[in-house]
């Protein structure tokens, strides 16, 4: 186990530097890692160690590629996201722990990761809440919008002075007004260019995949413990 937890961190930690750096990864990167994996598999086989299951290797990669990639072409996040879960699953299909549902380490990966997401909106809405509370006009030429978009872009993102790096536009003009732009799906919108105007940061989501992962070995399935937690 501790070749292919050094492997996988290797992986993540590598892909999620290019992520923030780049915000692209290149196909060719998950194959040396791919491989690596199927070599872990096939020592494990040869070995016959007590922990080898081939059908829960088999439903572990299998899962993972239908969840990862289904969720791909339905546009919540981007290719490289499916394939290096789809890899993880390769390296280290199993993981059994007594703070989890489940023993796919992909899986548990991956929810782990969204569930870490959700600090992003709730960093963005205290984040604006407080320049509100200074003073700041935010919704400058927004004042026609009703309540309840304010506070939805609240946790959407923020007014950037000037609009640089993997940013999105939270904002169309109609009519010669300015309109918050909620829209969910922004993997193909080009990024935001110019000044004072609200935005939505390009999440580097292998980040938080590559932060779930490690908070899967530390404490266990973050959704297993909050329900265990709820129940207790």
């Amino acid at each position: 186990m501790i070749l292919q937890l050094v492997t996988a961190s290797f992986m993540l930690l590598l892909v999620s530097f290019l992520d923030l750096r780049y915000r692209e990864i290149p196909d060719k990167i998950w194959i040396p890692f791919g491989s690596l994996g199927i070599v872990f598999i096939l020592i494990d086989a040869i070995s016959q160690n007590g922990s080898f299951s081939p059908f829960l290797i088999a439903l572990s990669v299998g899962l993972t590629g239908a969840i990862a990639f289904g969720t791909y072409y339905l546009g919540f996040y981007g290719g490289a996201d499916a394939k290096a879960l789809l890899t993880l699953s390769i390296i280290i299909p199993l993981y059994s722990s007594e703070s989890s549902f489940h023993p796919f380490t992909s899986l548990a990966t991956l929810s782990n990761s969204l569930l870490l997401t959700l600090s992003v909106p709730i960093f963005m809405f205290i984040r604006n809440a407080f320049s509100l509370a200074r003073g700041n006009k935010i919704f400058l030429g927004f004042e026609e919008e009703r309540f309840i978009s304010k506070i939805i872009v609240m946790f959407l993102g923020f007014r950037a002075r000037k609009a640089n790096g993997f940013v999105f536009g939270l904002e169309k003009e109609m009519n010669g007004r300015k309109k918050f732009d909620l829209a969910i799906n922004r993997m193909d919108d080009e990024y935001a260019r110019g000044s004072d105007l609200w935005v939505t940061p390009g999440l580097p989501l292998l980040v938080f995949i590559t932060l779930g992962f490690f908070s899967l070995f530390v404490v266990g399935d973050l959704i297993f413990l909050i329900i265990r937690l709820l129940l207790t």
